[in-house]
């Protein structure tokens, strides 16, 4: 697989191989294996200032060359004291910086088994597993000076990394029929040890000439290890009685050392119920339904996707030396502040569905509600900068609440060449923080400087996570007589501030004080759809096949930062076209407030101003492929090759969307979970075709 990216500085090549196989030794034993390589090379966007190549092309002066062959490096950018110098040059950053960085990873996954039948109602599976990834990234910044940035010393990065999870796995199954009572019990004994290292080392050349670390000055070279092991026991029991009643429990304890001492063990349970009522006599005549089963369960799950050395101080040295005497001294500073309260997040989940096909499996349900209730949420509390760390420690803050409702809607199709089956998914979900450590307890995220120094989401109890939350907008002054008098009102004599005139925006005082300030702010809604849904068709005539895949979510809101960017004029970057549509004395009649360089009156402050329907409907996967009959095969290649499918696909092919950004399916910024649905510019999803063949033997 090769494909360049999109953007200028990307692409990403990759190769596969993969080998399943199973060895029946005799009646008893059985052996097998699976093995998945992969080799990989990914040149991808980097972040330049903290800002995403997006950004930085949004707000480059449009006006100002590229390029000036004059300049050391062959690049041009605005020069100091004069237009929008903060940007950098994203034509440099893509053919400089990215190309010049690059990743190259390895990933294997394989896995042993035998299988052991001491008898037909009793066996045991061992499974050995391992999950093996190395990486290297080569960079290399070199010498440049544009007139504005510079870097007079090439920068040579050499960093490598290595992971390794190992499972073992011990099953023993007991499953038996008596008479009309059918018994199956299943015990697991299972250890994974996982242990990530990592090596960075880099240094300085005096040109651009060599790329490698031999002979650098200035060499700087930290290492890193982190292990953790997570050992589980699971019991499991189901029992059917007549084929009709259905009755499920189990229960696993999970030790993890990403836990402090007494908190790393966990006891999570679950029992489920079941009736298939179409195994009633009352309804085993009525030959349209071919299955009907009501179920309901409960049960609990924890979760412990957190570092390895979470709940432990951790302190660091840095590359500063300090004389103690006449001796140098390395020094160092707490990077980390420790939690041993950390404990595992518990997710308890209760659901009540019901399956149902009629006329032998043409037309399928199944629908479900449920209800999910985390307690222990683990996130990231902030801390005063004062204290003196550079991280906010992680937590166990609270509790949150999921529920909605699941339907899957299908009909199957079968003729003598064509068949087919096409599947509607819908999916409904509310979320509500249930508590958090403390009464009237706020985690603010998403602050960003160049989108005004504002958090842009809060989380608080009684309100969706990550809520998005800031002020709103009544409209724009029009004139300075409407300041007037709402500052004659105003308990501090400024309505906004000193500084508001005719063209800003005038935002909503929320509490009826008399002014706006920070009081004011108030929820403006959720990333979250109100509701998502997908069609999935696949069909077959012959020997041709078609696949099309299409996802959509209705009701989320998106906060578009490229937005801010455009007409934000916090400095004086470039203008998206929206801005000659500003508020003028002449042009009134517009929702787009003056332009001003500074943005005095913060009208880019966070609001429901750059806020926007983030609801979708996109053909992710469209597909049609021709296998070749295995009989002419067999003859042209001696039975070597007993297939061979030739394809072609898209992805992303279609997006219907009123959302104005680049892509409405955007993530979080830098993993940041409580930024999710903000619009940082980050790299939108390609629309991309491929042409394959898939060959078996």
């Amino acid at each position: 697989f090769k494909q360049d990216g999109i953007m200028l500085g990307t692409n990403y090549n990759r190769k596969t191989f993969r080998i399943n196989s199973d060895h029946k030794i005799n009646n008893m034993i059985t052996i097998g294996q699976t093995l998945m390589t992969a080799a990989d090379q990914q040149i991808s966007e980097r972040d330049g200032g903290g800002r995403s190549l997006v950004m930085n092309m949004m707000r480059m002066i449009p006006y100002w060359p590229t390029r000036d062959p004059t300049k050391v490096g062959g690049f041009s950018t605005t020069a100091q004291g004069l237009d929008a110098t903060d940007p950098e040059n994203p034509l440099r950053v893509a053919e400089m910086e990215q190309l010049n960085q690059v990743n190259n990873g390895f990933k294997m996954i394989g896995s042993v088994f035998a299988d052991v039948k001491f008898t037909n109602w009793l066996s045991y599976r061992f499974t050995a597993g391992a999950d093996y990834s190395n990486g290297r990234f080569s960079g290399f910044s070199p010498i440049y000076d544009d007139g504005n940035r510079t870097r007079p010393i090439a920068q040579v990065t050499d960093n490598r990394n290595q992971f390794l999870s190992t499972v073992y796995t011990n099953a023993l199954t007991f499953d038996n029929t008596f008479g009309q009572h059918h018994l199956n019990i299943l015990a697991v004994a299972e250890r994974q040890d996982s242990k990530y290292r990592a090596l960075n080392a880099s240094g300085q050349r005096p040109d651009n000439n060599i790329q490698v670390l031999q002979g650098i000055s200035n060499p700087s070279v930290n290492s890193s290890l982190s292990e953790n092991t997570l050992i589980s026991y699971i019991g499991r029991l189901n029992y059917e009685f007549a084929g009709k009643y259905l009755v499920g429990a189990s229960v696993r304890r999970d030790g993890s050392s990403k836990f402090a001492p007494g908190k790393k063990w966990g006891t999570f349970p679950a029992v489920s119920v079941g009736w298939r009522i179409s195994e009633e006599d009352f309804l085993k005549s009525v030959q349209a339904i071919s299955e009907l089963k009501i179920r309901g369960s409960w049960g609990e799950s924890g979760y412990n996707s957190i570092g390895d050395y979470e709940w432990q101080p951790l302190i660091q040295a840095n590359n500063t030396l300090y004389p103690f005497g006449n001796n140098p001294t390395l020094g160092s500073y707490f990077n980390q502040l420790g939690n041993v309260d950390l404990s595992w997040e518990v997710t308890t989940m209760t659901n009540v569905g019901v399956d149902a096909s009629l006329w032998n499996n043409k037309i399928f349900l199944t629908a479900e509600y449920y209800n999910r209730e985390t307690d222990g949420l683990l996130l990231r509390v902030p801390i005063p900068e004062s204290i003196g760390y550079s991280s906010s420690p992680l937590a166990n803050v609270g509790s949150m609440r999921n529920y909605g409702f699941e339907a899957t809607l299908g009909y199957n199709h079968r003729g003598r060449d064509f068949n087919w089956t096409l599947t509607g998914t819908l999916d409904v979900t509310r979320n509500e923080v249930l508590s958090l450590a403390t009464a009237n307890a706020t985690i603010d995220a998403g602050t960003n400087s160049d989108f005004g120094g504002f958090a842009i989401t809060r989380t608080q109890e009684g309100q969706p996570i990550q809520s998005f939350f800031g002020w709103q907008v009544e409209g724009i002054f029009q004139s300075q007589a409407e300041i007037d008098a709402l500052n004659d009102r105003a308990p501090d004599g400024y309505y906004q501030n000193d500084v508001t005139a005719p063209g800003d925006i005038k935002f909503r005082d929320v509490n009826g004080d008399g002014q706006v300030n920070a009081d004011d702010r108030t929820f403006l809604g959720s990333y979250l759809p109100k509701f998502s849904y997908g069609l999935n068709w696949d069909a077959n005539y012959k020997n041709f096949d078609f696949t099309l895949y299409i996802q959509g979510v209705q009701g989320n809101k998106i906060y578009n930062g490229t937005k801010v960017i455009g007409q934000g004029m916090l400095r004086l970057f470039n203008a998206t076209t929206d801005v000659l549509d500003a508020w003028t004395p002449q042009h009134t009649d517009t929702d787009v407030p003056r332009a001003v360089s500074g943005d005095p009156n913060q009208n880019s402050r966070t609001s429901d101003r750059f806020l926007e329907d983030g609801s979708y409907l996109r053909i992710k996967n469209l597909s049609i492929g021709y296998t070749i009959p295995a009989d002419k095969i067999g003859g042209l290649t001696n039975n070597v090759i007993s297939k061979i499918r030739i394809y072609v696909s898209s992805q992303n092919l279609l997006t219907l969307t009123k959302y104005t950004g680049y892509d409405p399916e955007i993530g979080s910024k830098y993993g940041n979970l409580l930024t999710q649905g903000i619009d940082y510019g980050q790299y939108p999803q390609a629309r991309t075709l491929m042409l394959g063949i898939n060959v078996g033997f």
